[in-house]
Parts: structure tokens; sequence; C-alpha cells
């Protein structure tokens, strides 16, 4: 199966159906960052989510000279919650809200959303589960 280390290595991954795997897997791209690199940056459009296989990402102010606010482990995924993120209106302006830079060389899957998307209808219970955390 291709990127076997990766389902061992990412907790999202853990426990979910072989079928699921297998269906989204092939949709997952590689991408390396080096360390310092921003993944997001506020403002950037919300069309992916990413989980980090290796190295350590963070959430960082820019405002305050990139203070670190939340660091994102290896094995975790992050980027999810601007796909949720409602004004006051009910609208989404489809914008990312935070800005996310590597800590350390990192290597990371991105899922974009419109293959999220296709997943969904399918998989209604692990897409929901994804997002579960960022509420």
């Amino acid at each position: 199966m291709m990127h076997q280390d990766l389902v061992k290595t990412i907790k999202f991954f853990k426990h979910k159906s072989q079928y699921f795997i297998a269906f989204i897997v092939p949709f997952l791209r590689p991408v390396k960052c080096d360390q310092g690199q921003y993944i997001f940056r506020e403002n950037d459009p919300v069309d992916e989510i990413y989980f980090l296989s290796s190295g350590k990402a963070a959430y960082v102010l820019t405002e305050y000279n990139d203070a670190v606010y939340l660091i994102v482990d290896r094995g975790y995924y992050f980027g999810e919650i601007e796909f949720l993120y409602v004004d006051e209106e009910g609208n989404t302006d489809g914008k990312r809200k935070f800005t996310t830079k590597a800590l350390e060389d990192s290597e990371l899957f991105i899922l974009v959303k419109t293959d999220l998307l296709k997943a969904d209808g399918e998989f209604e219970d692990v897409i929901s589960d994804l997002f579960s955390n960022a509420t």
C-alpha cells in the first residue's frame, strides 16, 4: 500500500478502516518544508489540511516576531479549523485566520479540500472525526 509509513505515523489514520485508507491515501500529496519556512499564512486561501509525518511545526504570531503559541508535533494534523470557521453572519471568507511555520525540517502530506469533499459522502463519520478536535 502506498504511504504505509504515513498510515502508521499519523494518529488520525489509526483505527480507520482499510477501505477509507485505500480511498484517501492516493489524494495525499507529499511536501517538504525547511526549518523556518511558512507552511501557510493568515489570509491564504483555505484549501488544504496538513498531516505532519516528520519534524515539528507551530502556529505563530507574525505581529510578535513569529512568537510560537501552539506546537504541532509529528503524527498530528492541522489547518482544519478554518474549514469550519463561520463569522457572526454565518458566512465564511475562505481565508486562513492563522499562520504556521516549520520549527524543524518537516515532511507533510497535504489533503486538498476538493479531495476531502469526495470522501465526505462515502465516509461521513470519518470526516466528522477529522473535524471533531477543531471545535
